[in-house]
Formats: C-alpha cells, sequence, structure tokens
C-alpha cells in the first residue's frame, strides 16, 4: 500500500575485527638481531664481598650494577628505580630473600622483574620455595662465573622478549578496537544520510524487501509505505541558499522522529523526499491517521 503525502511550505508541515606476531618471533631467543641483552641488575646480599665480586664480574658483560645490603633496602631501591633483573640472597638479617620476592610479585609495578635466588642452600625444598615465591632460577653458591653471566643473560632475553610481545599484543588490540569503530562507522555511514541522521536509501530498501518477503509468506500481514515530499522546496533553496535548505531537511526530520513511533522506520531517499514503513498494521485506517 503506498501513501503520496505533500507538504506545503506556505505552512509549517503538520508532522513536526596475535597468531601471527607469535610466529614471526626468532626460534631461538639468543639469535635476537639486538645481540645479548644489556640492562641493569640489582644485587642483593648482606655479604659485601658476595656483592662486589657479582658486580664486577657483571661490570664486565656491561651490565650496570645497584647494590643493596638487607631486604628493606632493596625493596626501596627498586620502588626508585626498577632494575631489568634482581640477584636476591635467601639468609639475610630483618626479611630474607623469600619475603622480599613475595612482596615484589604482590606488587603489579614491579610484579614482572625476574628473580634469581643465589644462596648457599642446596636443599630440594628451598629451591622449590624459591620458585613458589616467583623465582625464576635458583643458582648455589660457591657460583660460577660463567654460570650465573649465562643465566643472567638469558632470563634478561626472555624478560625483554616478554614485554615485546606484551606490547605488541597491547598494540595488536588497539589496532583491532579502531578497526571495529572504523567498521562500525563506514556501517553506519553505509545505512544513514549524513544530513538528517536517518536511515538512507539503501536501509529503507532492505527493511522494505523484509517486509515483502513476510507479506508474501502470510497473506494476512499487512504495511504500508509513506512517502513524502517538501513542495517548492526548491524554491527555498534558491531563494534562500543550500544551508537554509539543509535546515528545513533537517527539522522535518526531527518532526517525523517526534510524531512517528520509533518501530517505523523513517528514512530519506534524497533531496527534499522521505518515506515511512509501518510494518504489521491492522488496516488503512492505521496508514490514514498520518495522512
Amino acid at each position: 500500500m503506498l501513501f503520496h503525502v505533500k507538504a506545503n511550505f506556505d505552512a509549517p508541515p503538520s508532522l513536526t575485527a596475535s597468531v601471527g606476531f607469535l610466529t614471526s618471533l626468532p626460534i631461538n631467543i639468543m639469535n635476537k638481531k639486538t645481540g645479548i641483552s644489556k640492562g641493569t641488575i640489582l644485587i642483593v646480599d648482606d655479604l659485601p664481598e658476595n656483592i662486589h665480586l657479582l658486580a664486577i664480574m657483571l661490570k664486565k658483560q656491561g651490565y650496570k650494577v645497584r647494590k643493596a645490603i638487607n631486604g628493606s633496602m632493596a625493596l626501596m631501591g627498586v620502588q626508585a628505580s626498577h632494575p631489568d633483573l634482581i640477584l636476591l640472597d635467601i639468609l639475610m638479617p630483618d626479611m630474607n630473600g623469600y619475603e622480599v620476592c613475595q612482596k615484589l610479585k604482590a606488587d603489579p609495578a614491579t610484579h614482572d622483574i625476574p628473580v634469581i635466588f643465589i644462596s648457599a642452600l642446596n636443599d630440594t625444598i628451598d629451591k622449590a620455595t624459591a620458585f613458589s615465591v616467583g623465582g625464576v632460577d635458583y643458582i648455589t653458591k660457591p657460583f660460577q662465573d660463567k654460570e650465573v653471566v649465562m643465566r643472567v643473560k638469558t632470563h634478561l632475553t626472555i624478560h625483554h622478549l616478554q614485554q615485546e610481545l606484551q606490547e605488541k599484543n597491547t598494540l595488536l588490540q588497539q589496532e583491532i578496537i579502531e578497526r571495529k569503530r572504523i567498521e562500525k562507522e563506514l556501517t553506519y555511514l553505509a545505512y544513514h544520510d549524513l544530513l538528517t541522521g536517518l536511515p538512507n536509501r539503501t536501509m529503507f530498501m532492505e527493511h522494505l524487501g523484509k517486509e515483502l518477503d513476510h507479506a508474501k509468506e502470510n497473506k494476512d500481514y499487512l504495511f504500508a509505505v509513506l512517502f513524502l515530499d517538501l513542495d517548492r522546496f526548491k524554491m527555498v533553496n534558491d531563494s534562500l541558499g543550500h544551508l537554509v535548505g539543509d535546515d528545513v531537511l533537517k527539522i522535518m526530520a526531527n518532526r517525523l522522529k517526534k510524531h512517528i513511533s520509533s518501530k517505523n522506520i523513517i528514512a530519506r531517499l534524497g533531496g527534499d523526499e522521505f518515506t515511512v514503513l509501518l510494518p504489521d498494521i491492522k488496516n488503512t485506517i492505521e496508514a490514514r491517521r498520518y495522512h
């Protein structure tokens, strides 16, 4: 059923989207293009001679070294400036290494800093405890220089790769969010009139097609289409300019939205032409009340 309604300008109208990245990672983490990862190492030990030996060895390898002689000093130093890795003794006065590590892992800001325990304790239970509180490795005293260097290199490389992966995952998530936003925006632009914000001809025709299919399946189903245009609209554009004409079209669209139920589809076909799709009406009288 098609109704044609004329609006006269002599009076106002009455209707007022990580798998690809993972495959790109090097198989051998020690063959990364940047080579051996350098960084800052915090050594925590209550024996100055241990700190001295470790510091000399690590500085020769190009690492920056910071020192702490107890757990409290270590925690203060980490909060002041995060090291890239911590070499942590277990048996210390005031606070043992397990407690220090637990506090570091409990803080989101320091949770990811790798901790390697270096201790004279050699029982399996001591090592198990070290790993249970968050340690990434365990070196037994007396330590071998090469062993310490290789384990430090390995865990720094792993840590840097994890950071890189996390950064790329964050960027990937941001890219996915941005793509979804763009897709949503493009979908809106494809189905809406930019001037009035109403559904455009494309959306209207899709809804009309669904109504026709429904009517074919159910002979008792009724719907109506109202067609509206504005008399002497060309005169408004020619005499007052297109900006005023655009304002008139916006006013018309707002009046239609105000007076027609949201269950109905109001669309701008183009120019001064509007349509209203009234789905599932009871009779023609219901459609004529919009005349």
